[in-house]
């Protein structure tokens, strides 16, 4: 019996930095944040892990194998939804348009199997009682909803231009590739696109890591920056 207890003791001082290292490889996010395959990939580690724990007969070496392979899985998936946005859809669940302009997109509900008793509370939260205050609510892949509020119920500023209808950001460019149907959607060519591109500075789509267009503007942000990323110190 004290056997068992010294060995369950013993694999909870390996186990535990080895997790804290899978999880250190796998990215920083929380996990509010998590997409559905990764945190599929996070409890069965968790599970592994317990049932080595809490079964000493288990053997400790492929539990071990285990958590590397499926850290190490996660990482490819995660290299492979950069690489390819139509393999980053196919497993990931992508935003959907729950509200537009005061409106509620059933057919979008419907698809995501997403129900008014769900809505109503996530909009109370936001602090939105009257759905005619929303010009978009869009149900985010981590289950959270992001709201924009039509421009008459935002705080006004002074010297705040009121404008009379908000529209969301359309992606041109991701990671160095057109996205032809947005163009479509936005009555722009790839000619012109390439043309604005060069008056900032681009020669090619692929130097463009993102693209965005609303009302007329193009926003671009380049695969290569100057910008270092800062780290905090406490």
């Amino acid at each position: 019996m004290m056997n068992e207890y010294l060995v369950t003791m013993l694999r909870s001082i390996t186990v535990i930095p080895i997790l804290m290292l899978v999880t250190l490889f796998m990215g920083k996010r929380s996990i509010g944040e998590l997409p559905v395959l990764d945190f599929v990939i996070v409890i069965t580690i968790g599970s592994v892990a317990g049932a080595d724990l809490a079964d000493p007969s288990i053997e400790h070496g492929p539990t071990i194998f285990a958590i590397f392979v499926l850290g190490l899985l996660q990482i490819i998936i995660t290299y492979g939804k950069i690489r390819s946005r139509k393999f980053s859809n196919l497993i990931t669940n992508v935003p959907t348009v729950i509200i537009q302009n005061g409106v509620v997109i059933g057919e979008n509900m419907k698809t995501i199997r997403f129900t008014v008793n769900d809505l109503f509370p996530m909009l109370r939260a936001k602090g939105i009682f009257n759905i005619d205050e929303v010009a978009f609510a869009i149900l985010e892949p981590t289950g959270e909803m992001s709201i924009l509020k039509k421009q008459q119920y935002q705080p006004i500023e002074k010297g705040t231009v009121i404008e009379e209808e908000e529209s969301l950001p359309v992606l041109l460019i991701v990671d160095g590739k057109l996205q032809q149907e947005n163009l479509y959607r936005c009555n722009l060519e790839k000619v012109q696109i390439l043309a604005r591109l060069k008056e900032m500075g681009f020669e090619r789509v692929d130097e463009v890591f993102v693209a965005t267009y609303e009302k007329g503007k193009i926003s671009v942000s380049p695969k290569k920056t100057r910008i270092k990323e800062q780290k905090l110190k406490y």
